[in-house]
Formats: structure tokens, C-alpha cells, sequence
């Protein structure tokens, strides 16, 4: 059976990385899985890694649970919260003059469903990338361990080199944001394309 990688929100390095050197197709179909990468991304900031969650409207009993129709929660301000984590977290890195205003247009456009504010992230990523067409199905995505790691770690099978990160160490699995921060478009492209 082929794997199929459903559609998320700023994800890991190693998810664009799949899609592109893999050829793994994406999806929107197949069902929300809770507490998982569908509604969270991990950046680093001075003194921890922060996951970045989008809270989602819990659904009555009859509602669809299918990833495209979850519809995201805006009682609080999540997203202002986020979007000053990303500040605190990058703004001395080499790139935030550069992607930081085309980014907070993402935040600041409040989509209704989570599937809509993933696709503006990967339209964004992939504009700035100029990355080539990825591969999409209508088919629901083989649910692994890619949407289920309880803390950023590699949980794909596809390297991730090490590149420069504020803040200490190298930290593996963390979203495409720290790399896009950190590396010029054209660094981030090969890397992407070219890594196994």
C-alpha cells in the first residue's frame, strides 16, 4: 500500500522533504485525528521548544469528524499569542525581516477551517521555496507516526541534516518555519529536493 501523508500545518522538515524526494502523495481526506500534527507545529524558543497548538470546535455527535471540515476555534486569541512566540523565537534570526510580514497576512487571515489555514501555510511555504507541484490524491492518508509524535523528534523516515538554529543545539523534526527562518530560500529548496 502506498503512503499517503495528509496535509499539515507548518509541518516538520522532513515531511516536505517526503513529499518531494519520496514522491508521497497529500491528502485532505480521511478523518481529524486529535493530538496529533494536523493542528500543532514546534518551533525553538530562547529557553524551550513551543508547540504552537490551533485549538479546533469539538464537534456534536453528528457532525463530520473529516479533517477538511474542522472548523477552528477563535474564542481565544491563539492566534496573537502564536504569532508573538514566533517573534520572541525569531526575530534575530536571518530571515524574519524577510518572511515575517508575508507570515503574519497567514495568522492575521483567520480561516474558518483547519484544512483551509493548512493550505495557506503550504501555499506560503511553497511560493517562498518555489518548490515544484507536490503530489496530491483524493485518497485518505495511511495514518503513522508521522502525525503522532508526542515531542519534536525525527519520527520520519527521511534524514534531516543539521543547520544552524538560535538558541543552542541542533533539534531535529521542529516546522519548516525554523529552517525557513534560518536558511535563504535557495538553501532550504535544495535541502528539500535533494535530501534522502
Amino acid at each position: 500500500m502506498q503512503e499517503i501523508w495528509p496535509l499539515l500545518w507548518f509541518p516538520p522538515v522532513a515531511w516536505f522533504t517526503g513529499v518531494w524526494t519520496k514522491r508521497i502523495p497529500i491528502s485532505l481526506e480521511g478523518d481529524y485525528v486529535r493530538q496529533s500534527l494536523m493542528n500543532r507545529c514546534w518551533i525553538k524558543g530562547p529557553n524551550r521548544i513551543l508547540s504552537l497548538t490551533i485549538p479546533v470546535q469539538h464537534s456534536k455527535e453528528n457532525e463530520s469528524k473529516e479533517y477538511r471540515f474542522i472548523k477552528i476555534a477563535y474564542q481565544q486569541a491563539w492566534h496573537k499569542e502564536h504569532w508573538r512566540s514566533i517573534e520572541v523565537a525569531y526575530n534575530r534570526s536571518a530571515f524574519f525581516e524577510y518572511i515575517a510580514p508575508e507570515l503574519k497576512k497567514i495568522w492575521e487571515h483567520k480561516p474558518e477551517t483547519l484544512a483551509e489555514l493548512s493550505q495557506l501555510s503550504f501555499s506560503f511555504c511553497c511560493n517562498w521555496l518555489r518548490l515544484p507541484e507536490a503530489e496530491w490524491t483524493k485518497d485518505s492518508p495511511t495514518y503513522n507516526s508521522v502525525l503522532f509524535p508526542s515531542s519534536p523528534k525525527p519520527t520520519l523516515e527521511v534524514s534531516e541534516s543539521p543547520y544552524f538554529q538560535l538558541y543552542g543545539p541542533f533539534v531535529p523534526g521542529l516546522s519548516i518555519l525554523d529552517l525557513l527562518f534560518h536558511e535563504n530560500p535557495n538553501e532550504v529548496r535544495q535541502r528539500i529536493l535533494t535530501s534522502q
